[in-house]
């Protein structure tokens, strides 16, 4: 389950539907992953259940092919906001849509939002 707040978005294995501002000083669950909203795009932080989200360093260096940033619009996935570049899904992949702040991974068949 994904969970939007504010600018940030904590990505969980349970039904919480919950919606709050997370503060600085909030401490993600081991193996948790956060991602921040940033000039960048969004960008992922993988918490360890000790440091708050603010204080953990960024992922996406180490797995730049895991996570896409790219639009989403009408089923497919595109690299550019004009949406003249279609990506191929992959599985093992997180897409993020930049334009609404979603996260869909690829099933083989369809993109599918986990927010």
């Amino acid at each position: 389950m994904a969970h939007i707040f504010n600018a940030i978005i904590q990505l969980r294995r349970d039904s919480e539907t919950n919606f709050e501002k997370i503060k600085d000083s909030f401490i993600p669950a081991n193996g948790e992953i956060v991602l921040v909203d940033t000039k960048d795009g969004l960008r992922p932080k993988v918490g360890n259940g000790n440091l708050p989200y603010s204080k953990l360093t960024f992922i996406d260096e180490s797995y730049r092919d895991t996570i896409v940033n790219g639009y989403y619009e009408n089923g497919i996935f595109y690299t550019d906001v004009s949406k003249t570049d279609i990506l191929d899904g992959q599985k093992n992949k997180l897409y993020i849509d930049n334009a609404h702040s979603k996260i869909y991974y690829y099933d083989g068949d369809f993109y599918v939002n986990i927010q």
